[in-house]
């Protein structure tokens, strides 16, 4: 999918690809573009998948000088282990499945929502109207997301020692948005709504 650059839009163009997804699929699997995953990522996501859960994954971060070593070779080597160079978070490197279903306990935290390493039920984001897209630059949509998944009796599932990602090196985007993004979160927070209006569909429920 693709929509016109006016600036950070994910919220936008994550809803268009959802919608854009043929019946038959029933669960999604979102990521970000900067992010080089293992080659089980998407069967880890599938594998810890439960009903009424959404699932939240971390990452590693690559280093700057690393990136441009990844960019110079033009290969992304999913490789990384505890002990590569130009890698932080170093945790989020050990593939240990077997360990995974005891760190998979459902909760309704907010810390550490990030929609780079996420996966849903189809069916639940259109219960709650997907992502807002009253969010316009970075951050918060992914957060008040979760809120009215919450809301909605749905839960969150981390998923440790699987569904390995390897965030690249960029320059952060503005963080100009943050307080008026914030505002949005908040308002759902003390609605404690489970819906939004500007969302997959642009209909009041």
């Amino acid at each position: 999918m693709w929509q016109e650059d006016k600036g950070f839009r994910a919220a936008s163009i994550r809803n268009k690809g959802i919608n854009e997804l043929s019946s038959n699929i029933d669960y999604v699997v979102v990521i970000d573009g900067d992010m080089i995953l293992h080659n089980k990522f998407i069967e880890d996501h599938i594998r810890i998948a439960e009903k009424n859960c959404f699932v939240q994954g971390g990452r590693a971060l690559i280093s700057k000088n690393a990136t441009m070593m990844i960019f110079r070779q033009k290969k992304s080597n999913y490789g990384f282990n505890l002990f590569s160079k130009g890698l932080s978070n170093r945790l989020n490197t050990f593939y240990l499945p077997f360990l995974s279903n005891f760190f998979g306990k459902p909760n309704k935290k907010l810390s550490g929502i990030r929609t780079c390493n996420m996966s849903f039920w189809k069916d639940d984001l259109y219960d709650v109207n997907g992502f807002n897209e009253n969010f316009i630059g970075w951050g918060r949509e992914d957060s008040e997301l979760a809120v009215r998944l919450y809301n909605k009796d749905k839960f969150r599932k981390n998923i440790k020692f699987s569904g390995l990602a390897y965030h690249l090196y960029h320059e952060e985007k503005s963080r100009l948005k943050t307080v008026d993004n914030d505002k949005l979160l908040f308002q759902s927070l003390n609605s404690n709504s489970s819906w939004c209006d500007n969302g997959l569909q642009k209909v009041k429920k």
